[in-house]
């Protein structure tokens, strides 16, 4: 800084930086001058007036703030895009749920009227029987036609799903399952109602937790059960035979014979002679004209190998984890029909769902982490 002159006895001054001001302006004070000096201000093109020192830090905020706009801009359209694709979604999926929902309801109203058909021509055949045979010969073949006709109907009462005698503990449980979606069908949702849980589980009968059912083995959880069903209900409904291996207590086996056509067949097998006698004993307690029907059929046999004199099968359901789907299991599967059973060993398992093809090989698809107990000998079994 320069000193005062004392000899004159003035201070010294300077001129404002600003060409167009000019101004004179004493020493010290041109900085503060030139900060407020109407000839240091730009106006930009929305008149907003900037000072020129600023200019270089003002160019750098509008192009950050050009930047931060295009950004947006993308980011609306994405949401836009997102938006307009998830409608169409949901728009698909409220479509396959209406169409699913009319196939069921077209499936239930043409299956009342075949009832109802076969209703009037066993009603038309016994008015004629009783027009026709006057001797007594035929009177007597007229008798035995009619305790056929008889017998074959308490087989399969005219109602399956019928729940008068359900406990509504269990109606109770199976309601929980649908309202939760893990059961998602009306058709698995009747049949597992119809089917109390109570006649097959000793233990935790009324929960979805397993159930043990003794010999170091447990009858699965309901909503495994749920799930099983879900999956191969649209097989069961065609099935001509059925196999259930480690059928357990049961349970799982009448699920599938009242899912399965009338004329059908499914067998349950395991290796524990009393866990055989035991569901026996439990499907007699409710379904007894299964049994006398013979279209469930228990077996005590080793089933890791599948039951192949009762074979081709268009459903194996398998009710333990077994390290892979076997030649043997596989060969007794028909063209088109499915497998399922828990894939893996003790270090995980897998529910896998395999369907055979025309080729003879497995398409197999995995529905997710499961822990069953697994598929052994006997032996190993009891020790």
């Amino acid at each position: 800084m320069e000193m005062e002159d004392k000899s004159s006895g003035t201070h010294k001054q300077e001129r404002c930086g600003f060409a167009a001001c000019g101004e004179t302006i004493a020493e010290g004070q041109k900085e503060k001058h030139e900060l407020t000096c109407p000839h240091g201000f730009y106006t930009t093109d929305s008149g907003l007036k900037i000072h020129k020192h600023a200019i270089r830090h003002f160019d750098e905020y509008q192009s950050l703030n050009n930047q931060i706009r295009t950004a947006t801009r993308k980011n609306e359209d994405i949401r836009a895009k997102y938006e307009e694709e998830e409608s169409q979604l949901k728009g698909k999926i409220d479509r396959l749920m209406t169409a699913r929902e009319n196939l069921e309801r077209n499936f239930e109203k043409e299956f009342l009227e075949l009832e109802a058909q076969q209703k009037q021509l066993e009603s038309i055949l016994s008015q004629n029987i009783e027009e026709i045979f006057k001797n007594p010969q035929l009177v007597k073949e007229q008798e035995n036609i009619k305790n056929a006709l008889s017998t074959t109907s308490a087989r399969e009462p005219e109602n399956v799903f019928d729940c008068s005698n359900v406990n509504p503990r269990h109606l109770d449980l199976i309601e929980n399952l649908y309202k939760k979606y893990t059961i998602s069908s009306d058709f698995v949702y009747k049949v597992m109602r119809s089917v109390d849980r109570g006649d097959f589980a000793p233990n935790c009968t009324y929960t979805d937790r397993p159930s043990p059912i003794g010999f170091h083995v447990n009858t699965s959880a309901p909503h495994m059960h749920a799930a099983g069903l879900e999956m191969m209900k649209k097989h069961l409904k065609r099935a001509d035979k059925a196999l259930d291996i480690g059928s357990g207590c049961g349970f799982m086996t009448v699920c599938m014979a009242k899912m399965m056509p009338v004329k059908s067949t499914v067998i349950g097998i395991d290796h524990v002679q009393q866990l055989v006698n035991d569901s026996v004993a439990n499907v007699r307690k409710h379904h007894k004209y299964f049994l006398d029907s013979k279209k469930i059929q228990f077996i005590c046999t080793d089933g890791r190998d599948g039951y192949a004199i009762g074979g081709p099968y268009d459903v194996i359901y398998v009710g333990a984890a077994i390290e892979d789907i076997n030649d043997e299991l596989k060969d007794q599967l028909k063209i088109g029909g499915i497998i399922m059973a828990p894939v893996g060993n003790e270090l995980g398992q897998e529910l896998c769902v395999a369907e055979k093809q025309t080729d003879n090989t497995l398409k197999k698809r995995n529905w997710g982490s499961v822990i069953f107990s697994h598929l052994q000998n006997l032996e190993d079994q009891l020790s």
